[in-house]
């Protein structure tokens, strides 16, 4: 038996859809639904001790009407607690998701686990990033945690808020993609069943450590409207008057770690991610 929390998500749809192929029996959890205080009673439920727990289940902010917040950060922080708890009581191996938006915006090389979390002069940490970091410290103390930061995740449900969520549906409704400041600005994406690879595999190999999981190479946002647009007759798009806070971001991440040690490497990149969630709208239209 596997528990994966955050089971309603882009990436927890993915991995019980991957474990549940390989015949493994699989107890979704999610603190939408089921209150995290009460999920520690819900294992010992079952006859058997789990096998291992993917940990997904966050209090990831989507502003404007989930912003970064206090609240937010304590909450990531209980749910990781309560999880750590389930883990100890029954020696659980846990892979734990975490994110590449760690990293700093002043590092522009392929940015390695090692490489100091997003912490300078210039930028402090959002209350959610320091939960996260603090989830990632104390999973790893236990030495029996896979902690996978993550970049950002792509394919069918993806979200309306999201960049990615934002062209499709302005393509979509006929509407010019509107692409902010020079459209420089990088993003990495990741299709979500190559994460699901991922956690399959940290579940088999129980590797202890820090592994990022990104996609092939990053993508301007003004290279990804064009591919949006691409696939919508008459979709076009143009440069918004509106100046785009993170011009600047670049989104290179080394993956030779979990190439090294989980065997583990992108399969799906970027073009073909858009081709397949163009096909999917235009299918619903």
């Amino acid at each position: 038996m596997y528990i994966v929390t955050g089971s309603t998500g882009l990436i927890g749809r993915a991995v019980i859809s991957l474990l549940r192929k390989s015949e493994s029996v699989v107890v979704a959890l999610d603190h939408s639904s089921d209150p995290p205080e009460k999920w520690r009673e819900f294992v010992r439920a079952f006859d058997t001790p789990p096998l291992g727990i993917v940990h997904l289940a966050a209090a990831v902010p989507r502003p404007p009407g989930r912003p970064d917040s206090a609240a937010r950060g304590q909450l990531t922080r209980r749910v990781d607690q309560v999880v750590l708890d389930i883990a100890e009581e029954f020696n659980t191996h846990v892979v734990y998701a975490s994110g590449c938006s760690l990293y700093s915006d002043e590092l522009y090389s392929p940015m390695a686990e090692e490489d100091a979390p997003q912490v300078s002069q210039k930028v402090s940490l959002s209350p959610y990033l320091q939960a996260k970091l603090a989830g990632e410290k104390s999973f790893l103390a236990t030495k029996r945690a896979t902690v996978l930061r993550i970049s950002n995740p792509v394919g069918f449900g993806i979200s309306g808020s999201s960049v990615l969520g934002i062209f499709l549906n302005s393509a979509r409704a006929g509407r010019l993609i509107e692409v902010w400041g020079s459209g420089n600005r990088e993003q990495n994406y990741v299709h979500a069943s190559d994460i699901a690879e991922a956690v399959k595999r940290s579940l088999g190999l129980r590797e202890s450590g820090l592994f990022n999981i990104a996609g092939q190479e990053p993508t301007t946002m003004l290279e990804l409207a064009r591919m949006v647009a691409s696939g919508f007759p008459g979709a076009g798009v143009v440069f918004s008057q509106q100046n785009d806070p993170g011009e600047y971001h670049r989104a290179r991440f080394a993956t030779d770690r979990a190439k090294n040690r989980l065997g583990w490497a992108p399969k799906i990149g970027i073009r073909e991610s858009v081709a397949n969630l163009v096909k999917c709208h235009n299918a619903i239209r």
